[in-house]
């Protein structure tokens, strides 16, 4: 980054901080540098505390930009997930509004289409509408009403069938925030 500052003032260099790789390194880092932290939504419920916590040690290196890279569409990377719903409307806004003013942006990664390794259909953004639409509302505003603003969506998208699906929806949502809560008992429990 120093180098690349050197002979191109004007240039960024972008870090994807992953894996075993989220936390910032101990020294400084160059002012050119922009920070792409990957998350997975679904686990946000689960690791809330901790994902703010890498956030904040990364905000804190003044990075150029600091922007979340987030696959909570992860059937492009667990083929045992393709083809379920991950709608999660509430976690979206509870994220935008714990991250305002640290993040500088989302990168939403989602799948556009049949998967590469099977011969399947399954397309996300029907049924992930609601997610896309909720990250564009709270990134606006994070301070929004929740209920307020599903109810309008529920009533404008889905006619006299809003509230049935808003139910589906909140089980959908509920059902993924408890599996994450799970598997983080469960690997604290391998470490005991």
């Amino acid at each position: 980054a120093a180098k690349i500052r050197s002979e191109f003032p004007q240039a960024q260099v972008i870090n994807l901080a992953y894996y075993k790789y989220k936390l910032p390194p101990r020294f400084p880092i160059e002012p050119n540098v922009i920070v792409g932290y990957v998350s997975a939504l679904p686990r946000w419920a689960a690791q809330k505390p901790v994902v703010l916590g890498q956030l904040q040690s990364w905000a804190r290196k003044s990075p150029a930009g600091l922007y979340v890279f987030d696959n909570f569409s992860l059937h492009n990377f667990y083929e045992h997930l393709y083809g379920t719903c991950m709608i999660m409307p509430r976690t979206i806004h509870d994220f935008c509004k714990s991250t305002a003013g640290l993040i500088d942006g989302v990168n939403i990664n989602m799948r556009s289409g049949p998967h590469k390794n099977r011969d399947l259909t399954f397309e996300n953004q029907p049924v992930e509408h609601l997610n896309v639409y909720m990250w564009g509302r709270c990134l606006w505003d994070s301070d929004l009403d929740i209920e307020k603003e599903l109810a309008e969506y529920f009533d404008l998208y889905y006619g006299p069938a809003g509230e049935p699906i808003s139910k589906v929806v909140e089980l959908i949502e509920n059902r993924w925030i408890q599996a994450a809560h799970n598997s983080q008992r469960r690997v604290a429990s391998l470490g005991e």
